[in-house]
């Protein structure tokens, strides 16, 4: 019915960058992170210099401190590599597929395996704002999935049936939604227009 996927998405592909707005938010909690490291090392610093002084300062100040400065320095590491990590993240469609790259590398989940795809809502905290509100791409398989692929298992809901999932950072929904219908409509399950 579809062609079968080449080794790369085609020159006319759709792309959707969905991990700048992720990078971001993990940027800003790094940097946050950082600034907080930072204050730790001053205390660290500081608690070192009163307990050089005679009648030492208490010990506990400077376990704090280095506690605070290790604490969050970590913290920093791990959020700016997650960052980095999600930058390149992105979801292209063509005539074969759907594409999932990051940095450099690829898996393609083709046409011919689906059986629906739909976009499901869900609340983050219970909520019935929009602003807690989250979505996703679901692409249900004709075949049980099979694990092997690195990049795509990270997608895979564990549902009954296994299916995958791509969440959608805010904004970049109706994009997504457009680059698909436009490919498969006849796949296309659930269309809600409300933003």
């Amino acid at each position: 019915m579809y062609p079968a996927p080449a080794s790369t998405p085609s020159p006319d592909a759709t792309p959707v960058p969905i991990g700048r707005r992720i990078a971001c938010r993990w940027a800003c909690f790094g940097a946050a992170s950082a600034a907080l490291a930072v204050l730790g090392a001053v205390l660290t610093v500081l608690a070192a210099v009163d307990m050089a002084r005679p009648g030492r300062g208490p010990f506990m100040s400077f376990g704090r401190s280095a506690f605070l400065l290790l604490f969050c320095g970590t913290l920093a590491f791990v959020c700016l590599r997650m960052a980095e990590r999600h930058r390149h993240l992105a979801i292209s469609t063509d005539f074969a597929g759907l594409w999932i790259t990051e940095r450099d590398a690829g898996a393609v989940i083709a046409w011919n395996d689906v059986a629906a795809i739909g976009l499901h809502e869900y609340a983050l905290t219970g909520s019935s704002s929009r602003f807690f509100k989250s979505w996703s791409i679901e692409l249900r398989l004709h075949e049980p999935l099979e694990p092997g692929d690195p990049l795509l298992d990270s997608f895979v809901l564990p549902a009954d049936p296994p299916r995958y999932m791509i969440r959608l950072p805010h904004g970049t929904r109706i994009d997504a939604m457009a680059a698909v219908r436009a490919r498969v409509p006849e796949l296309w399950q659930e269309a809600p227009d409300a933003d």
